[in-house]
């Protein structure tokens, strides 16, 4: 369905996406006591087990906003949007087997529409992210990654910090109903990088 009989305007508007986070928060937890690289990440199995979203506590729910107040609000809720962007990203990879660099693609231009429709410019919401990308690249002493951590992303991305990483989480991944067959009973390295294919994307 391209267009809904029922958008009289068929700009997306604020209201729209109130509907959508209202509708996300419904169905899925949002975690932000472990240390995650990329600033969020997701749970593995979203079909046997609850839908968790992960924000590294180092990022704040919200973020001091530069110039005019929009909506009435002199700040962002930054994780407003990377619940759209994390959604968004899981599913793609999940139900459509794309590859990481591919559902993060489509999962930025959502997180862009939602963060234009609310009223905000998407070059100064990005440059308010720039500083924290690069912090959380580092892990903490005193926070681990999530044992049931979805690991593909940080695979696919050849992050630095793998081997720092909860090895479980690894492990979960190539349980996963898109894993490549010929390895999912074995023992796993998960700094071997070709169990990860890009599923013939």
């Amino acid at each position: 369905m391209s267009t809904g009989t029922h958008l009289v305007d068929p700009a997306i508007s604020k209201k729209h996406i109130d509907q959508s986070i209202d509708a996300l928060m419904k169905r899925v937890t949002v975690n932000t006591e472990f240390w995650i690289p990329y600033l969020a990440g997701y749970s593995i199995d979203w079909k046997n087990q609850p839908p968790t979203v992960f924000h590294d506590p180092r990022l704040p729910e919200r973020l001091p906003y530069p110039g005019s107040a929009v909506n009435g609000e002199t700040t962002i809720d930054v994780m407003r949007y990377r619940l759209i962007h994390e959604c968004t990203e899981k599913c793609l990879m999940d139900e459509l087997g794309m590859p990481y660099i591919l559902a993060h693609n489509l999962a930025t231009a959502a997180e862009k529409t939602a963060v234009e429709a609310d009223g905000y410019s998407w070059d100064i919401y990005t440059n308010l992210l720039t500083p924290y990308i690069k912090l959380v690249e580092t892990k903490p002493d005193d926070l681990t990654s999530p044992a049931n951590l979805d690991t593909r992303p940080y695979v696919q991305e050849h992050f630095s910090g793998l081997s720092e990483m909860s090895t479980e989480g690894f492990q979960g991944c190539f349980r996963h109903r898109h894993a490549t067959p010929s390895v999912t009973s074995q023992a796993i390295n998960p700094l071997d990088r070709k169990h990860y294919p890009l599923y013939g994307w």
